[in-house]
């Protein structure tokens, strides 16, 4: 059994008050390190990862104490995610965007909230509705509310999290190989899911390792 309903600092496996907060928005999503790396793996799946992205940098950035670090660091946003043509260019309205650029002549803690409210609005309004009607997230609510009596009468979806790194790496960081490692194993539960209704099997655990890092 994997949902529990206590939490717990020693275990990195989500406890069900913890999955069912989910659904409540998608700030109480990205409050959990478990729900923001699901959710990163099923925007990866839509190529729109970098939205993700950019507001788990720009909350980094509003905490870092170190100002010659802060300011290198929002230049980096602006290069990556705001300008036109950019790497990783957002989807921002004209307005939101020459609001940030004009922002960037003295950057501030404050530089990027108006491009952050944007991009989490678009996120809230659109790809997390349908992360909430995603089969994977479905099934780990789903089981988070349904009574186990044995080991044998579940059926698990688990995503193990590494411990804390002590270098306090993020998400961030090397990301793409840990969310290749998701999105494959995602690819083989769902085939495998319509073989096993016709040859009218009980359901079997399944089971997504989902490497972590820090999200600080």
């Amino acid at each position: 059994m994997f949902c529990k309903s206590q939490s717990s600092n020693g275990s990195h496996q989500p406890k069900s008050d913890e999955v069912e907060s989910w659904s409540g928005g998608l700030d109480r999503l990205l409050d959990s390190r478990y729900g923001t790396a699901l959710f990163r793996a099923f925007l990866q799946r839509e190529h729109a990862e970098e939205n993700l992205d950019f507001i788990l940098k720009v909350d980094k950035y509003k905490n870092m104490d170190n100002l010659a670090r802060r300011q290198r660091m929002a230049w980096d946003l602006y290069r990556d995610y705001i300008a036109v043509g950019a790497k990783h260019e957002l989807n921002l309205d004209s307005m939101s965007r020459k609001v940030t650029t004009l922002a960037m002549i003295t950057p501030h803690l404050s530089t990027f909230d108006t491009a952050r409210g944007r991009i989490m609005n678009l996120l809230s309004n659109d790809a997390y509705i349908r992360f909430l009607e995603w089969e994977i997230y479905r099934e780990l609510a789903t089981q988070c509310k349904t009574p186990v009596l044995t080991p044998t009468h579940h059926s698990s979806l688990q995503l193990h999290l590494p411990a804390r790194s002590s270098t306090k790496n993020t998400i961030l960081g090397h990301e793409d190989e840990h969310i290749e490692h998701v999105q494959h194993e995602l690819d083989l539960q769902e085939h495998e899911q319509p073989r096993q209704r016709r040859q009218n099997r009980p359901t079997t655990s399944k089971h997504i390792d989902i490497p972590m890092r820090e999200l600080t």
